[in-house]
Order: C-alpha cells, then sequence, then structure tokens
C-alpha cells in the first residue's frame, strides 16, 4: 500500500491555511510525526506559523533532510545489517568526513611515491609541482594545495552518490560509466579509485538509501508520519528513498510550484519565464511523475489582475504567454527596479523606500517587509551603518541572518587573525591588529592609552617585525636582530638602570613615569607569551582532537567576552559549537594510518567550521525587518520585499569548473546547478511578493564611469514586461543619482533623510549663511571653542607647501591611510631615513667643529645602528661614504663662507603661548630666546585673534654690537636647484621676525649643502634684483597668510609649488592676465604635472600628495581669486628674484 501525499502550491501561506492540522503532532508527545523542511529560515517561519494558526509547535521540531535520510534509513533491517553492530558500526561519510579522510589517503599515498597506482600519477605531478625558496613554504604550500584538492574532490563524490547514479553504480560494479568521454577516461579512472579507498571503512548516504530502496524489508522504526515541507530539490536519490519509505509509512510532500502546469506531466511550457527559471522544478516534475500517490492536492490561490505584479504572478500561475495591454496604468509601485552607483546608495534609497511605505501605509508592519541580496554580508555593514538612527522615527530595527561571522564579529575575527601569526614574521601591524581588537584588549585588561604607548613606542624604537634574531634567522640566514621586538625591549631593559648618557654602546631607553614603565612591561610580557604559544605550532603536527583543545586554549588565554555584549556571548558559544563540532567530525571518521594534521590543515578546517556557522543579527522573523541571503526555498511570503545587489555577472551565479569533473556526462533526473537554483530562487521571490517587489543594481562604473547593465533576470523580466507594455523599461527603472542630497529628491515627500535635505538646501541656495546644512561637511567654527585658538610655524609651513592637504586635513578632517597608520609599517629600513640625515647635516651647521672631525660620523652612524635608522649590512659603508663625502662638501663651503668666524652666536627663537607673559627672555632649559605671547588678528571669516607658535631657528643678528635691523639665518639645503619652496622657511622667519622686532628690515638667507648657494635676502623695501626677495608690508602679508589658514569658509586650493613657480612666472610676464586666462594657464600646467608624473615625475609634492591622487578631479575646479591672491602673496615674491637672477 502507498501511503505518499502530494500538495502543490504556489503559496506557502496556503498550506498554512488549509493543510495545518497535517504540520502538526498528532500527539504532545513522542515521534509521531517527522518533520523534514529544506532549510533552517523555512523551519522557523513554519514554526511561527504554525503557533498562530494552531497555538502548538514547540515539541514539533524539525529536521533537515540529510539528517532525517540517515535517521530514518535506520528503520530498516538491511540498513542496520549494512551498517554492522554496535561494536563495529561502520560510519556514515558526510561532506566534512569524506574532506578528511580523502586528505589523508592523498597524504599516504603521495609520501610513497614508488607505489603510487598508475592513474593517480597526474594528481601526483600536481601535488609535487611545488616550488618554493625554503622548505617550510614548501610543506605549507604542499599540505594547502592537498586539502583544496580533497575538498573539490569530496564535493564531486557527494554529488556522485545522490545525484549520478549511473556513474557510481559503475564504479562499484567494478566498470567504466559508459556515459564518460574518452577524452575524461583519465579522470574517471583515478576518482574512481578513490572512490573505493575512501569507502573501504565507511559508508556514503546513497549507498544506505540505495540499500532501503532495492529491498523488500519494512520500516520498523517509531516515526508514524513523515511531513516533507518545501523539499523539491532533494536530487534523484532522495526522493526515490521517500517514495520508498511511503510504502510503510505515510508520507505527505508539501511542494511549492509555481504553476499549476506542474499539476501534470509531460508539460507544456509557454510562459518564457518559466521556460527559463524553472529548469530545476522540469527535473522534479519529469521524476515525481512516475510515483504512484494515494492522492494529490493542488490548491493555487488565484491574484487579482489589480498591478503589474499581481498581472505577472497570475501569468506565471496559469502558464500564460504576454500580450495584452494591462488595464492600468505603469507605474503603479508594484514592481520597481532602481540603479544605483554603489551598495551604500542602494541602501541609502532603500531606507528612503521603506521609511515612505510606512509612513504612506499604517497597517504595514516591520516584520512584513524582507530585504533580500545575492550574499547578504556585502550588504550588512551598509545596513548596520544606515537603519539604525538617533532619531527614533526615521530608525529601522532589523535582523540579518546569513552573515559570515568572521568578517562582522570582533570575538571571531580576532580569534581566526590569532591563527595567522604562527609562522608569520610578527611584524607590528600583524600584532597591532590584534592589539585593537576589542575582545582582545579585554582578556589582556589593556586600555585605548596602553595601545596608544605601545604604538608610539614601535615608532620610537623602530619596531618593525621580528621577535629575535633567531626568529627573523628563520626566514632569512645570517640576519640580525635589527628592528626586532627583542632588539627594543633590550634597551627598555637597559633603561631600569641607566640613562641614555650612561651607554652610549647600547642606547638605555627609560620610560618617563612608573605607569608608562607598566604599560611597557606588559607589552614586553605579551609579546613573549604571544611568541611562545604561537609561534611554533606551524611546525608541528597532532590529532583533530588535541588541536581542538589547543584552540580552545588560546580562545580562553587571549580573548574575553566584553561585558553586557549579548552579540560576543552568542559568537563565543557559536566557537564552542564549532569545537564541538569539530570533535564529533574527528570521532566519525575513520582515518588510513596516523591521525596527525598539520596546523595550516586545522587553520582551514577550523576557518570552514566558522564560516559555516552563519551568524546573524536580532531575532529571525520576529524583529524588525527580516534581512537575508537570497536562496532557493526561501519563499517566505512578505508583503514587500526589497532584492539588493542584482548586478550583471554576480546573479546568477556560475559553478565553479572543474577540468575533471565528471557529472555533466551523466544523465541528470534535477538541475541542481547554481545557476538553474539562483534563477528558480528569483522565481520564487516574484511570487512571495504580495504587494510590491523592488529591484536594485549598480548602474555605473564609480571609476571608470562606465554604464553597467542588471542582472540577465531583470533583463529577461523587461523583455517580457515590454510585450504587454511598450515602454515598460523607462517606466520601471529608476536611476538614482550618485548623492542623497541631489535636490530633486526633495522637490516632494521622497526623502526622508533630513542630513542630505540640508546638504542640499546648500546646493539650491549657493550661501552659508542662507543654510545651516554646511555644518553637515564641516566643523562648526560658532559651535568650537574659541578662547586661545593657537596656530603654529609648522602649520603655516604646512599650508604653504600644499594647501590642498591643508584643506582636507584641517577642514574636513579627511587623512589617508598611510597618514593615519603607523601601525601599518612593518618594512625593515633598509637606508638612513631623510629626517634622521637632514638633521645630522644642520646640527652639523650649528657645531661647525665637526665637520672635520671624522669620530663624530663614526658615533652618529654607531647611534643610528642602534636605534634602529641604519640596518646593519655588508653595505653599510655606501650610507658612511655618502654622509662623508657630503660633511667634505659642507666643510669647504663653511669656510668659504668663513662659518666659525661670521657665524658665531647661532640660537634660537621660541615663541610659545604657553609661556608666562614677560618679554624675551632667556630660558636655561631651552636653547633659544623666549617671546611668550604673540597673536595677530583674524582678517576674514567670523573674525577674532589667534595665538602663534613657532622655533625660528639658527638666526642671529648680523652686527650683534648694535640693532640694526639686519638679521642672518643658516640653512642646510638637500637640493641642487633649490626651488620657491626651499625659500619658504626663511620667508616665514622674516614676516614674524618682522612682527616681533618693528625695527627689522632684512634677513639674508646662507644655504650650505649640495653645492655653493648665493645668498638670498629678504627685504621690506628696495629695488627687486637678483636674489632679493621683497616683502613690502610684511605684517600684512603675515596676517592675510593666516586668515587664508583660518578661515573655515575657504575652498580647497589645489596650488603645489610645481605649478605655483610656473603660473607665478606668468603672472610676473602678464600682470594683467584676466582670472579666465589664470583659469586656463592653471589647468594647462595641472595636465603637464600629471604626464610628468605618469611618466616617472621627479618625486616631487604633486606626484606625492596622496588627496590628489584620492580626492581630485583631473584637472579639478579652482577659485581664480583665491588663486592669484596664494601667487601674489606667496610665489611673484620669490619668483621674481629668482628671474632677476637668471636675467643676470
Amino acid at each position: 500500500m502507498c501511503a505518499y501525499r502530494v500538495y502543490q502550491s504556489s503559496s506557502l501561506q496556503s498550506f498554512i491555511d488549509n493543510h495545518s492540522r497535517l504540520l502538526c503532532p498528532d500527539a504532545l508527545f513522542g515521534t509521531s510525526l517527522y518533520l523534514v523542511v529544506q532549510n533552517r529560515s523555512m523551519g522557523e517561519w513554519l514554526k511561527l506559523k504554525l503557533a498562530e494558526q494552531r497555538g502548538i509547535s514547540g515539541d514539533n521540531p524539525y529536521v533537515l533532510p540529510e539528517k532525517a535520510m540517515r535517521e530514518l534509513a535506520g528503520g530498516y533491517s538491511c540498513v542496520r545489517t549494512l551498517l554492522g553492530g554496535s561494536d563495529s558500526e561502520k560510519p556514515v561519510l558526510y561532506m566534512d568526513n569524506l574532506k578528511i579522510r580523502l586528505y589523508k589517503i592523498l597524504e599516504d599515498l603521495f609520501s610513497s611515491p614508488e607505489s603510487i597506482p598508475s592513474s593517480c600519477r597526474e594528481l601526483y605531478r600536481y601535488i609535487s609541482s611545488v616550488q618554493s625558496q625554503d622548505e617550510k613554504s614548501t610543506v605549507q604550500i604542499r599540505s594547502s594545495r592537498l586539502y583544496e584538492l580533497a575538498d573539490s574532490i569530496a564535493g564531486l563524490l557527494s554529488h556522485y552518490g545522490m545525484n549520478s547514479l549511473a556513474l557510481v553504480e559503475a564504479w562499484e560494479s567494478g566498470h567504466s560509466c559508459e556515459h564518460v568521454p574518452g577524452s575524461l577516461k583519465k579522470h574517471e579512472e583515478w576518482q574512481s579509485y578513490l572512490w573505493e579507498k575512501v569507502y573501504e571503512s565507511g559508508l556514503s548516504l546513497s549507498r544506505i538509501l540505495r540499500c532501503v530502496e532495492n529491498s523488500s524489508d519494512v520500516y520498523d522504526g517509531e516515526v508514524k508520519r513523515i511531513v516533507l515541507f518545501g523539499s523539491s530539490f532533494l536530487g534523484d536519490t532522495a526522493l526515490k528513498f521517500f517514495y520508498r519509505l511511503s510504502s510503510d509509512i505515510q508520507v505527505d510532500h508539501f511542494i511549492l510550484t509555481p504553476s499549476k502546469i506542474y499539476s501534470d506531466f509531460p508539460l507544456k511550457l509557454e510562459n518564457p519565464l518559466l521556460e527559463n527559471w524553472c529548469t530545476q522544478m522540469d527535473g522534479f516534475a519529469e521524476l515525481s511523475a512516475g510515483f504512484e500517490m494515494e492522492a494529490a492536492v493542488a490548491h493555487y490561490p488565484v491574484p487579482p489582475a489589480d498591478s503589474v505584479l499581481h498581472t505577472l504572478q497570475r501569468d506565471i500561475l496559469e502558464n500564460r504567454t504576454p500580450g495584452c495591454a494591462f488595464p492600468f496604468e505603469m507605474p503603479d509601485g508594484s514592481l520597481m527596479i532602481h540603479g544605483c552607483t554603489s551598495p551604500w546608495r542602494e541602501v541609502e534609497v532603500l531606507k528612503d523606500l521603506l521609511l515612505g511605505a510606512l509612513n504612506d501605509d499604517k497597517s504595514l508592519r516591520l516584520t512584513d517587509i524582507a530585504v533580500l541580496a545575492p550574499d547578504i554580508n556585502i550588504y550588512a555593514p551598509f545596513l548596520e551603518a544606515l537603519f539604525p538612527s538617533d532619531d527614533i522615527r526615521t530608525s529601522l530595527p532589523y535582523n540579518l541572518i546569513d552573515l559570515d561571522s568572521s568578517g562582522l564579529s570582533p570575538l571571531i575575527q580576532g580569534f581566526l587573525h590569532i591563527f595567522t601569526l604562527p609562522g608569520s614574521r610578527f611584524s607590528r601591524t600583524d600584532l597591532f591588529v590584534l592589539f585593537d581588537n576589542p575582545c582582545f584588549r579585554e582578556c589582556q585588561r589593556m586600555s585605548r592609552l596602553d595601545r596608544e604607548g605601545w604604538l608610539e613606542l614601535s615608532e620610537e624604537l623602530n619596531i618593525k617585525w621580528g621577535y629575535d634574531r633567531d626568529h627573523k634567522a628563520s626566514f632569512y640566514k645570517g640576519t640580525s636582530g635589527f628592528n626586532s621586538w627583542d632588539r627594543a625591549f633590550e634597551r627598555i631593559r637597559e633603561g631600569l638602570f641607566l640613562d641614555e648618557e650612561d651607554s652610549p654602546e647600547t642606547l638605555p631607553y627609560a620610560a618617563p613615569d612608573d605607569d608608562t614603565g607598566r604599560s611597557w612591561g606588559k607589552l614586553m610580557l605579551l609579546i613573549q607569551n604571544l611568541y611562545n604559544d604561537l609561534f611554533e605550532l606551524d611546525r608541528i603536527s597532532m590529532p583533530l582532537e588535541q588541536w581542538v583543545l589547543l584552540a580552545e586554549s588560546i580562545l580562553e588565554s587571549y580573548f574575553k567576552v566584553r561585558k553586557d555584549n549579548r552579540q560576543d556571548e552568542a559568537d563565543w558559544v557559536r566557537l564552542k559549537g564549532c569545537f564541538r563540532d569539530i570533535l564529533n567530525m574527528a570521532d566519525e571518521t575513520p582515518l588510513p594510518g596516523d591521525r596527525n594534521f598539520d596546523f595550516f590543515v586545522f587553520r582551514t578546517l577550523l576557518s570552514e567550521y566558522i564560516r559555516k556557522s552563519s551568524g546573524m543579527r536580532g531575532r529571525y522573523l520576529t524583529q524588525g525587518i527580516t534581512c537575508s541571503s537570497l536562496k532557493p526555498m526561501r519563499a517566505i511570503p512578505f508583503r514587500r520585499i526589497y532584492v539588493l545587489g542584482m548586478n550583471e555577472n554576480t546573479f546568477p551565479g556560475e559553478d565553479e569548473n572543474l577540468s575533471f569533473d565528471l557529472k555533466d556526462t551523466v544523465p541528470q533526473s534535477i538541475d541542481l546547478s547554481r545557476r538553474g537554483g539562483d534563477r528558480y530562487a528569483f522565481l520564487e521571490t516574484v511570487l512571495s511578493a504580495t504587494e510590491s517587489l523592488t529591484l536594485f543594481y549598480k548602474n555605473r562604473d564609480t571609476i571608470r564611469g562606465e554604464v553597467l547593465q542588471p542582472s540577465v533576470l531583470i533583463s529577461e523580466l523587461l523583455d517580457y514586461l515590454s510585450k504587454s507594455q511598450d515602454d515598460a523599461e523607462n517606466l520601471l527603472i529608476h536611476q538614482e543619482s550618485i548623492h542623497s542630497f541631489d535636490p530633486t529628491y526633495f522637490k516632494g515627500p521622497v526623502s526622508f533623510n533630513n542630513a542630505a535635505l540640508e546638504a542640499a538646501r546648500v546646493m539650491i541656495q549657493g550661501s552659508r549663511e542662507e543654510a545651516e546644512g554646511m555644518v553637515l561637511l564641516r566643523r562648526d567654527p560658532s559651535s568650537e571653542k574659541r578662547d586661545e585658538p593657537v596656530l603654529s610655524g609648522a602649520d603655516i609651513l604646512a599650508f604653504m607647501r600644499n594647501p590642498a592637504a591643508w584643506y582636507f586635513k584641517k577642514v574636513l578632517h579627511i587623512y589617508p591611510e598611510d597618514e593615519e597608520s603607523p601601525e601599518l609599517d612593518s618594512s625593515e629600513n633598509r637606508e638612513l631615513p631623510f629626517l634622521e640625515r637632514y638633521s645630522y647635516y644642520d646640527k652639523s651647521l650649528r657645531s661647525p667643529e665637526s665637520l672635520a672631525d671624522p669620530g663624530g660620523l663614526t658615533n652618529f652612524v654607531r647611534e643610528q645602528q642602534i636605534r634602529g635608522n641604519l640596518p646593519e649590512h655588508d653595505i653599510l659603508f655606501l650610507e658612511e661614504e655618502r654622509l662623508e663625502n657630503r660633511l667634505t662638501e659642507m666643510r669647504e663651503q663653511a669656510e668659504r663662507i668663513h662659518l666659525r668666524e661670521e657665524w658665531d652666536g647661532l640660537q634660537d627663537i621660541l615663541i610659545d603661548p604657553e609661556r608666562q607673559p614677560g618679554g624675551r627672555r632667556a630660558d636655561r632649559l631651552l636653547p633659544a630666546s623666549v617671546i611668550p605671547v604673540l597673536k595677530r588678528p583674524l582678517m576674514t571669516g567670523a573674525g577674532g585673534e589667534v595665538f602663534l607658535s613657532a622655533v625660528l631657528e639658527s638666526l642671529c643678528p648680523e652686527n650683534p654690537e648694535h640693532s640694526d635691523g639686519v638679521w642672518k639665518t643658516l640653512e642646510y639645503c638637500e637640493s641642487g636647484t633649490p626651488s620657491a619652496r626651499h625659500a619658504f622657511n626663511s620667508y616665514l622667519k622674516f614676516l614674524l621676525l618682522s612682527v616681533l622686532d618693528g625695527e627689522n628690515r632684512e634677513l639674508r638667507l646662507q644655504r650650505i649643502g649640495k653645492r655653493d648657494y648665493p645668498e638670498i635676502r629678504f627685504c621690506r623695501e628696495g629695488e627687486v634684483e637678483s636674489n632679493l626677495v621683497l616683502l613690502d608690508n610684511p605684517q600684512v602679508r603675515l596676517d592675510r597668510l593666516i586668515s587664508l589658514c583660518m578661515n573655515p569658509e575657504t575652498e580647497v586650493i589645489p596650488l603645489y609649488p610645481e605649478l605655483g613657480e610656473v603660473l607665478a612666472a606668468d603672472l610676473n610676464k602678464e600682470p594683467q592676465m584676466d582670472n579666465a586666462a589664470l583659469q586656463r594657464r592653471w589647468r594647462e600646467c595641472w595636465l603637464d604635472q600629471e604626464k610628468k608624473s605618469a611618466y616617472g615625475g621627479s618625486g616631487g609634492i604633486f606626484e606625492r600628495c596622496p588627496y590628489r591622487s584620492r580626492f581630485l578631479k583631473t584637472p579639478p575646479s579652482v577659485n581664480p581669486d583665491a588663486l592669484r591672491e596664494l601667487l601674489e602673496l606667496i610665489y611673484l615674491p620669490i619668483v621674481r628674484a629668482k628671474g632677476k637672477s637668471r636675467g643676470r
């Protein structure tokens, strides 16, 4: 007697409405009902709906298909016999068991090359082709390649067993499959060999199911009735097993089918969407047509033809071809498509649409809404950033499933990162990633101040990579402990007892206070523990059970759940669950030879288990908007469904094509390809939306500007609709602006983005005074403390050298990654840093006697080696020779200008607003004269005053005996041909001296460096002549310069020294040049510099500026008035002096 009943519908909700009694157990206790669902998402939805309908579901847990088949098959005596007795029961090998067993089989097989069967020679050549410079890397690469191969083969063997029976049955009978073509016979040979080896000590699930199908045994288990809910893609073997089971117990199969046509076979598909998107259902219909059924019940609720979406659903349901015009106007909001430039914009537009829908329809609940994406992990960060809001009216609660926990969980992310340290370089970058992990800091009782102090220490002591000398030698033979952690720690340990001057041979480094010393001690102990616990792990092999115990110990030693953090608590439980699952898998898997695995295999296996234990945020289906990945058999009905990421070449996806894959050579009843699954998942989504369906795709490449097309599924949908509405594409697709603050969004009740509204006002009104929205882009100066703003001389020089960088840093507060992340600096120093070399030359100028002292150079080189600035290698003599040659040149120049006699008494002047007022005075703690207070008025913006701080270096009066208003300064110059920017420092010195000393009238600049340089004079008045920079009204010039720096209203002025000098020369030749001509010339100069940079420029500021390459278009717009002011203020006086010099 057959008790196989099939229930078909295009709506899951109709199953609940019409057959809820069959979905509930007959008794509250026991195993009278076995509920099998396709996935956990559907199981959770079913439990909720049954609880709503009948008030009971908690005692009726659902089971996934693979586990259900294994347990139900145990109800047949033939299966129990096949498995063996309780003492010698053969294990059933699932995917993970199969993978590690295959790995060990391949490992043992390739460990004895002489005994490898001829059929496996090609595999051996693939594995043994690994070439590396050191044995450690070879072992790691070979192990990883072997595991990847085992993973790929395991996936194929598992698929063969459930869906390619002709192939498996031929192998088990000792023959080759007739369907495999001759070109793939060599691959079939080694695959059939591995199939036999793998299942020598285990059974495949397909073997068990086929045993039941071919037996005449009667089921004697406890289960009385089975419900298959939504399982239409179980595969050939699985479906035949459940049909065989129906001869002994009742099997109720609830199948979601998109159309009435699937109630009968053979099919006659007329709707093109069914034909293109429903290949998986076609196979199921053909297979089930051969089943003898006790009952076949179909219930297809027909939607009204009152919208585009409902009409589309009705056409699919009734297998109709398009053609008739819609009896309503398009678009009606039931089906919409939005093209956006990025995932961030997709979620911005999505939130606006959601808020609009909730505002317009008071009956719409958050749980009536679903947000889907091919991979929700791509959109999860944007959903988490944009959906919450401080304003409760625009905050959207949500729940997320299908998350890759390693990317979103600090605990799991840190735990996985610590497993990258064994065998690593122990670099500054690697360890500071760990130090930035909040769960790691919680366990180590590490504060943010500790972290910042450790980073400063790493910078100061030049810690780059390597624990100690031996560790570095394991990577490069013969290396020293240069730039290593231990070398720095030696200096710290000596600093406990000695000061730096007490031991010039080692330069002890003392902590400034006890708290800092304790923090450094914590760092030293932590680095030592990490190295001792982790570094040797990549060199050992041991059973998985021991690896799991070690991993658990590392987790508990280095990480801790943050207080009152539920997500950390859930992630901790999930990690423990992964450990448990690996232990169970290892216990159930028979392995040939020893049971040892190396570290790299365990790390990969652990990462896979963590990734499979997909994470979630919130309570699925019950807490806010449901967000998940778009997968087959997720056809849960929602009133409104929004699908993100429907991009070309992204969805539908493609299967990974393996050269040795045989599954396509064997006839299969059901199409289980990824592409077929994605197409059917989209069809299910179309049918599951009861009110509206909204699709999103990326419409433009923001870098190249290329127009991008949507997914082929959207194109097919538009082609279908265009047969009923000629301009369906134009009516349904809405191309979104690249910016959320586009004014078109605010002409009607379109956007709920208040921040974007403020920015839009600025665009429309064009004035900051009329629009408060500018505070979204810059700091509001009225809201900041304005008691004592301080501007340093270094700030002014930074503005002069690169106004664009100043704008991004000081006005917009944007810092490039390479500037704000010194923890990323893990490259060993290869030569003396420029600043150290420059500082040494400059210091030598201050004490001319040192220029002739060879011992001073030797001491300097040795000191730089100890400090970690100068590497210890065989070509050190090249650096010493370079320094010695430059000192010789400088000594000769110093003799020609009589440096010792005429430049005696050089001093620094310190402008320091923090000092007490009292005029200029000497300070024995500072090698400078101190000017306590210097403040200047702001000429633009909100007005006010600014305090100045600066160090004016290497100055002395021309005539020390009496003040005549003439000063001179000495500077080291690295450039052979100084440009305008090399005069900026003395330019600023002259302006500041003129403000400090009203009688100051001249500053003479003498340079020493690569060659002899002419003296440059900065004067208040006089005739323009060679090397004389005429700066009239220096106080006004300084005030204008300061005001440009401090003006919060300023726009970016992309004026680099390379451009400024050329433009100033043009302006000098043509003083009457108008703004249009100036802009045109500026554009030409910009493009010329870009060409030079593209072909390997001089490495100037223009070429090196990260803001230009990242944020400024080619070429950016520029305010001609601001450009002219900056040229006249800074560059024009310097260029005039240089021009006269060239003329002579």
